[in-house]
């Protein structure tokens, strides 16, 4: 089925939601296929055929925002590391946030929307957030470690920096550990990126006390859950 008539009959934006749709047409066709095979098949698709909104607000904006420094991160790297979930924009960090915002007007394929955000032509959003403004209570020295330790991954086709397992776990323990909205979410993400990558060392992002100790019961959760990883997680 064409990833671009699904999206189209979907009437969704969500590259996630995509990826499950597709992978739950190819098992009503009664064909052997993994999660992880339709996520492979969804991304050596993009290229050729048309993406859905947020797939084409990334790439823009990678490619905008070539030879400076920036990652995906939050519910973007989400989907990426872990199984996918509904998301409605893309959430970038970037080192120099103004710079950024300026070099995607530029481009002419975004406008300004509300706040931080920015509107692609396509109808995705980027959602652009910076090292210096502790963003969801991120600690400054947290994100900018996590900006330096973010590596390539091959998304829609493209090669973008994204934050790791650890640096994707600190970035959330700040607003994980209130009762904010979304703390939740930061919670259950965090847990699952325990789950699938074992025990991260989060030695080097200077974190708060209160900060590790979420993070420890986190660690427990997660061994509750899957007990078989006890001995490895650390």
């Amino acid at each position: 089925m064409r990833l671009d008539k699904l999206w189209r009959e979907s009437g969704l934006a969500s590259e996630s939601r995509l990826a499950e749709l597709y992978f739950n047409a190819w098992r009503r066709d009664d064909r052997n296929l993994t999660l992880e095979e339709a996520f492979y098949l969804c991304d050596s698709m993009m290229e050729s055929f048309d993406l859905p909104p947020l797939s084409l607000a990334a790439v823009s904006a990678a490619r905008s925002l070539r030879g400076t420094r920036w990652a995906l991160c939050g519910g973007t790297a989400v989907n990426q590391l872990l199984r996918p979930r509904t998301t409605v924009d893309v959430d970038i960090l970037a080192a120099d946030r103004s710079t950024a915002i300026s070099l995607l007007l530029r481009s002419n394929e975004f406008f300004q929307a509300q706040g931080c955000k920015l509107k692609h032509a396509s109808g995705g959003e980027i959602d652009l957030l910076d090292t210096e403004s502790g963003y969801w209570r991120t600690p400054k020295q947290v994100a900018k470690h996590a900006l330096e330790t973010a590596t390539l991954q091959r998304v829609c086709g493209e090669d973008m920096p994204m934050v790791t397992p650890a640096g994707l776990i600190a970035t959330k323990l700040g607003r994980a550990n209130t009762d904010l909205m979304g703390a939740d979410q930061d919670k259950v993400d965090i847990v699952n990126v325990l789950i699938k990558y074992g025990y991260q060392d989060l030695s080097g992002f200077g974190i708060a006390l209160a900060m590790q100790e979420e993070y420890e019961r986190l660690i427990a959760r997660a061994r509750q859950i899957r007990p078989e990883q006890r001995e490895d997680t650390r």
